[in-house]
């Protein structure tokens, strides 16, 4: 049979979207018709063109009058529910409107900025019915891809009378914007130490009780957690999900390393740009990466909260005099872990320019050096240099297991990496690969996009 394409469905009658064409047109219309009507007025003495003349004018002061009350006592704020969202997940806001005139503005609408997720079709105009002497809520369907910090803003509004005799355009507020702070999705990883650890997506490979212990409590289930905790004989009987939370034990630490460093920094925090969108999509590529690299650390993070090993954080930051300094964070329970997770998803990346001259990778250091014969020990041995560097392995305490995440900057294919099912569903693979310095057993997971 032969395809055919499907019928684009027509705007209804109440659609306020047709009611915004017609409106456009008859306002020239009407602006037209004032023009020639009031010009031969004053050209001619006929009474009956006086009177609608003064008809006019009067209908043309109401007008006015009708545009300086909408722009004087219309008002607009933006308000947020969830401060915090993870990745790809509607943000619950929307604008609040107060109507302090007399007159009605049928056909109002809310303009998006480029990026966000706007209505149907991906209009980016948002629709609304503006009566007087009220108070009208406008959901906003704004959703975020890349990690970061942002401030909600829109584009403008615009206000228009049913004939559209009236037109107002108003610019947007910008005092007292609402932030909203988007962390990677949530990610459980199964490591373990002891040159024994695997890449498994939180999958069980051994089994586990779930029977609470003396070391161990019962606490709600959080999106993440490994599965093989959940307590099911006392789920049943509850409408949420119970799962086993441990007591920690400070023999059980380790040390964990965010590498978040890129040549020429990234910038995460956009709470000042008015297009953050634009400033992405310049440089698709690197946030994508950051995204994976957070997305990593918190999985291996949270893995190890909730197999009761506490851990210490470590991450390099710019001070601001364009200097890096290794920066410590302690995590002992959720509170911490939620502090963690807020850091990691927003930091923004320091540049390697930035490090000591003796802790830049080589090919910072020597810009026209020969390029030396890629092989598979030298292409680890030189990962390990610009990945293990004095700076931070001094923060880690002698002989605790150290967990470091960094960036892939290349495709070695070594043991330990990350299935094709589990790049499929994150976006990513992982390489591991473990080390041993300084007494310390160091387990590396390298973030390739």
């Amino acid at each position: 049979m032969k395809k055919t394409a499907p019928k684009l469905q027509k705007p209804g009658k109440n659609d306020p979207l047709r009611a915004y064409r017609f409106s456009g047109a008859l306002r020239h219309i009407l602006s037209a018709l004032y023009g020639i009507v009031l010009g031969y007025a004053l050209m001619s003495g006929n009474p009956v063109v006086n009177y609608f003349a003064i008809a006019l004018t009067v209908i043309f002061l109401y007008v006015v009058l009708k545009t300086l009350l909408g722009k004087l006592l219309v008002k607009i704020t933006l308000h947020c529910d969830t401060p915090r969202v993870y990745q790809d997940t509607a943000v619950k806001a929307w604008a609040t409107v107060r109507n302090r005139t007399p007159f009605i503005y049928p056909v109002s609408y809310l303009t998006l900025p480029e990026g966000a997720a706007g209505g149907a079709d991906n209009d980016p105009r948002l629709f609304f019915y503006l009566k007087p002497f009220s108070k009208q809520h406008v959901a906003l369907p704004v959703s975020f891809r890349h990690c970061g910090r942002y401030c909600l803003r829109l584009e403008g509004m615009r206000l228009m009378s049913a004939g559209g005799v009236v037109s107002i355009v108003r610019k947007p507020p910008k005092k007292a914007l609402p932030e909203v702070a988007v962390l990677p999705a949530p990610l459980s990883l199964d490591i373990r130490f002891n040159s024994d650890f695997s890449t498994d997506s939180g999958v069980a490979t051994s089994k586990t009780s779930t029977e609470p212990t003396d070391s161990s409590y019962l606490r709600q289930y959080v999106p993440g957690d490994d599965p093989r905790f959940i307590h099911w004989k006392r789920s049943a009987t509850r409408e949420d999900w119970l799962i086993r939370g441990f007591y920690l034990d400070d023999r059980s630490r380790c040390t964990v390393y965010l590498d978040a460093l890129q040549p020429g920094g990234l910038r995460r925090d956009l709470r000042a740009e008015s297009d953050p969108f634009s400033v992405q999509s310049e440089n698709e590529a690197a946030y994508t990466r950051a995204d994976a690299l957070s997305r990593a650390v918190l999985g291996v993070c949270r893995t190890l909260l909730a197999r009761g090993c506490a851990f210490t954080f470590v991450y390099p930051a710019d001070d601001g005099a364009d200097n890096v300094k290794y920066t410590v964070a302690e995590c002992e329970d959720e509170l911490a872990f939620r502090n963690i997770e807020l850091l990691a998803g927003t930091m923004d990346l320091a540049d390697t320019a930035a490090l000591p001259p003796e802790e830049r990778p080589a090919d910072a250091r020597r810009v026209n050096a020969p390029e030396p014969v890629k092989t598979e020990a030298a292409s680890v041995a030189a990962a390990n240099a610009a990945l293990l560097r004095p700076g931070w392995l001094k923060l880690a305490a002698p002989g605790d297991p150290v967990v470091a995440v960094t960036a892939c900057r290349d495709s070695r294919d070594v043991p330990g990496t990350s299935s094709d099912a589990f790049r499929a569903e994150y976006g990513f693979s992982l390489q591991f690969r473990s080390e041993r310095t300084s007494g310390s057993e160091i387990v590396i997971a390298e973030v390739n996009v």
